[in-house]
């Protein structure tokens, strides 16, 4: 199947005065859709996807596609290119304007880890902007000490085939450990508010094949930034990234920190809810900028 690097907008991107931008991002053999939905489904109806645009009707939800395979093999990006073509999807549809906030499931979150390295260090003013606006990080079970490597070997010849071997694992976690020392050191980067989270319950099958393992351990799912402790779930490697209702813990807690992070308020007035006064003033400030430009043309 041809799978083309794509950013679907989907609940409040048509909204030109939301406050920001919620980016989901599913990690390897996922889907921009069935990775998020309680039943597997390829929708964003009846999953949170849906909800939180409902729910916080002042953002504006996405989520990314990308051919979900070993980074670097057959027709996989590498993870430092794959990254590259994302940042250049969020460009084109604007996303760096308002506050965004990343959600990533399992290696997702490593992607958006490499996308905010490159908008820390291109020289494009588009790109680093992506990195200023960003408010915060939920990661699912991203593996971002490394993972045991034959616990990884086996889940991922279950999701994508016999093909995968060790040595390109090996070589994947020296990446692990230079992408998280980038982090640990540079400032802005490491103050980015984080909520990670990880599975608790054994992965029994993956596509119909027994398997029985942890995929990602609450060790390996700590990304190593002072204060942040990976807060484990009764889910399994898979349901993690599946809320089955808005009353389940995981998403009442994303759906707060979102709200915490956009520092929305709560108080609504005909159903929007009101954003602060200092994004109040940068959104007046831009079409004062706007305006100007135009009489100057």
């Amino acid at each position: 199947m041809n799978i083309t690097n794509k950013l679907h907008p989907l609940e409040g991107t048509n909204n030109e005065f939301r406050y920001g931008d919620v980016v989901f991002i599913h990690g390897l053999g996922g889907n921009a859709f069935s990775t998020w939905h309680p039943q597997g489904k390829e929708e964003s109806q009846n999953s949170w996807l849906q909800w939180l645009g409902q729910d916080i009707k002042s953002v504006g939800i996405w989520t990314v596609s990308y051919l979900a395979k070993p980074f670097g093999r057959e027709n996989g990006m590498p993870l430092v290119d794959l990254a590259t073509n994302i940042v250049a999807l969020l460009e084109d549809h604007e996303i760096g304007d308002r506050p965004i906030i990343f959600i990533a499931h399992s290696m997702g979150g490593l992607v958006v880890k490499q996308i905010l390295r490159h908008s820390n260090d291109f020289g494009n003013e588009s790109w680093k902007r992506i990195l200023k606006s960003t408010r915060g990080i939920i990661y699912l079970s991203t593996p971002h000490m490394g993972s045991n490597l034959a616990t990884w070997s086996k889940y991922i010849k279950c999701i994508l085939g016999s093909s995968i071997n060790v040595k390109e694992l090996e070589a994947h976690n020296s990446r692990l450990r230079e992408l998280n020392e980038v982090y640990r050191n540079q400032e802005q980067l490491s103050q980015i508010p984080i909520k990670a989270f990880c599975e608790s319950l054994p992965t029994r099958k993956v596509k119909q094949i027994p398997l029985e393992l942890i995929v990602v351990d609450k060790d390996s799912a700590n990304p190593g930034i002072s204060g942040v402790t990976p807060i484990p779930l009764n889910k399994d490697h898979i349901d993690i990234a599946k809320p089955t209702a808005r009353e389940d813990r995981p998403y009442l807690s994303v759906r707060k920190f979102i709200q915490k992070n956009f520092e929305i308020n709560n108080n609504t007035e005909r159903g929007i809810l009101l954003p602060t006064l200092e994004s109040h003033f940068l959104n007046s400030q831009h079409h004062l900028e706007a305006t100007d430009l135009k009489k100057k043309s």
